[in-house]
């Protein structure tokens, strides 16, 4: 891609990893964090929910922490002074800071204990409605997917196997990958 096309891309899509321990730059402040993906932007290109706070980094870094339910005193603080569940929050922060269309999500909730998992998915459900975000969600876990997509897909062998709406899941003509996920949920 040219540069001009790789920053478009940037804007339009993000991703959310997951380890959030690995793709958190462990020397740079929250703040810096997870207000990079928004310099070289104007005023005019930033999202809605950041415009009245543009006047400064610290600022726009304490609401995208309140959007994603934390607290602003920990701009400051570096990833490893946080706790699994609040550094994938801050990689959510990051994420949404600059609206995109897409958020691919790569299993975000795998390395996280269940109940800081149902709460993160709860919060990427608000942001998706509030931000009127699309998330591409991987997991294995059929579950999960099933509760958080409108469209599910399975591959098989690096091979898309199947593509059907949520409700369509437990209908009989699915593909055996798509059975055998669903056999391993039981």
């Amino acid at each position: 891609m040219n540069p001009a096309a790789r920053n478009q891309m940037r804007r339009e899509v993000q991703v959310i990893f997951q380890h959030p321990s690995s793709s958190l730059n462990p020397c740079w402040p929250v703040s810096k964090i997870i207000t990079e993906p928004l310099k070289n932007r104007s005023q005019e290109a930033l999202p809605p929910f950041l415009r009245e706070v543009s006047h400064s980094e610290k600022a726009m870094a304490g609401r995208l922490l309140e959007m994603v339910g934390l607290h602003p005193s920990l701009i400051d603080r570096v990833p490893r002074q946080l706790s699994g569940g609040q550094q994938q929050r801050v990689a959510i922060a990051r994420a949404v800071s600059v609206q995109p269309a897409l958020i691919i999500c790569d299993e975000p909730t795998a390395s996280l204990d269940l109940s800081v998992q149902s709460q993160i998915l709860q919060l990427l459900k608000h942001l998706q409605e509030q931000c009127q975000i699309s998330y591409l969600f991987i997991s294995h876990r059929l579950e999960t997917v099933y509760w958080i997509s409108d469209r599910i897909l399975t591959f098989h062998e690096g091979r898309l196997a199947d593509s059907f709406p949520c409700g369509e899941l437990w209908d009989a003509d699915r593909h055996a990958a798509t059975l055998q996920l669903i056999e391993s949920c039981r």
